[in-house]
């Protein structure tokens, strides 16, 4: 049975109901992650009437289920970004994401969320030379771009996370760390705080074109609105045509260790405010929570029967062979939505219907700053002012085969583990 230590911890949900009834607004936003707080929040400072939907709680998919780690960027270099979008939308992105931790850190600041926000940044460590020269080209391009970003060597690599086994790696100083359920939580608060309707447990089972409006409903209720958001992520379902087929569903699995000890802490991640990914496919990563728990975890589902655990203490074990054995108190998973680029979205695939997903496990930093552009574009900002391309919505061929490939590309890269 999965355990969450994000839900145990968290701060309180805002007080929202279900939908019951006939509602009216002037935007209505599907999904209550990252993304629709954020855009629910700009809109309702901007005086907008908007109303979220909400078919679970807030934050309930990948946004209360993620590692944490806010990423002033996407999963591609720069110069591949560039590659492919067309100017200037590959700039405009890329600026927006460079600067969303300090973004949510002003709305963190703002707001007053309380959601543990803090680190010093974010190592990548390089598994094998290969995975050196993909850092070092990293390193080069957010250099050139003038990113406070640094190479770090084998020594220094081992100084700073205590992991034997390095080829060397890269900090980037500009992200940081947060309680993501919190986090979510308190830009659903915030948006309520400025006017913003919030419905949980109130799933949009259909939306349908009333004259020059749209109504959603819901199994108590309906809203009617002039304009709707969908930004339900990787737990899409074909509330319009294509939603579901618009990503390749992939996972995110992470457990937590009891407390672990001052002596502890000094074996394992020593500078206890840095996190680290490594530069395998697969992805695993490691930080600690406030409470000196250690999380780790890889891309991929949770495996059965007590496999994620026997996952975790290999991966401790690999990572910090100089750490006593330890235990675990809860162990999670999550859903990603991956595109074929590897890139965000927005569509408008009707009239005053408009749709954003695939932000390929880095939601936090990208989902909180296109909520500013998606709120922005509701009110009226030009197509062509965008960070992305307008386009229709993505239509992933061959996606079971896909979803099959990763799953087994992590399920291999973790039976390889045992063996180094």
């Amino acid at each position: 049975m999965q355990t969450s230590l994000w839900a145990a911890t968290a701060c309180p949900a805002p007080a929202t109901q279900k939908l019951v009834g006939s509602h009216r607004a002037a935007v209505l936003i599907i999904g209550g992650g990252f993304t629709g707080c954020s855009t629910a929040l700009h809109l309702a400072k901007a005086g907008i009437d908007v109303v979220l939907l909400e078919g679970s709680e807030i934050g309930f998919g990948a946004s209360g289920r993620n590692v944490g780690m806010v990423n002033a960027g996407l999963s591609l270099n720069p110069q591949e970004v560039l590659r492919r979008l067309p100017a200037p939308f590959g700039e405009r992105l890329l600026d927006g994401v460079a600067a969303s931790p300090a973004l949510i850190r002003a709305l963190v600041a703002e707001h007053n969320i309380d959601c543990n926000m803090g680190g010093r940044g974010i190592v990548k460590v390089a598994h094998s030379r290969a995975g050196m020269r993909g850092i070092r080209q990293t390193v080069a391009q957010w250099q050139a771009r003038g990113a406070p970003v640094d190479l770090l060597t084998k020594e220094e690599m081992t100084r700073t996370t205590g992991r034997a086994h390095s080829f060397g790696g890269m900090i980037d100083h500009r992200n940081c760390t947060l309680h993501p359920l919190s986090y979510v939580r308190g830009l659903g608060a915030a948006a309520i705080g400025a006017g913003a309707r919030i419905f949980t447990q109130s799933r949009a089972i259909g939306l349908s074109r009333v004259g020059t409006e749209w109504m959603a409903r819901t199994a108590l209720g309906s809203v009617t609105v002039e304009k709707v958001l969908i930004c339900t992520g990787a737990y899409s379902t074909d509330l319009i045509p294509g939603m579901a087929k618009s990503f390749t569903p992939a996972g995110c699995f992470l457990l937590a260790t009891t407390p672990l000890s001052e002596e502890m802490r000094r074996l394992a991640l020593p500078d206890n405010d840095i996190s680290f990914i490594d530069s395998q496919r697969a992805l695993s990563f490691a930080r600690y929570d406030t409470t000196h728990r250690l999380i780790v975890g890889m891309l991929g589902w949770l495996p059965e029967g007590g496999g994620g655990e026997g996952w975790a203490r290999k991966a401790l074990r690999d990572f910090f062979p100089q750490l006593p054995e330890v235990e675990f108190d809860f162990a999670w998973t999550g859903n990603i939505d991956l595109t074929d680029d590897h890139l965000p979205w927005v569509s408008r695939p009707q009239a005053n219907l408009y749709a954003i997903g695939g932000f390929n496990g880095r939601g936090i930093g990208a989902g909180t700053y296109l909520g500013t552009v998606l709120s922005a574009w509701l009110k009226g900002m030009p197509e062509d002012e965008l960070p992305l391309p307008v386009k229709p919505i993505p239509n992933i061929r061959f996606r079971r085969v896909k979803q099959a490939f990763y799953s087994n590309a992590f399920r291999t890269t973790r039976l390889l583990s045992r063996f180094r």
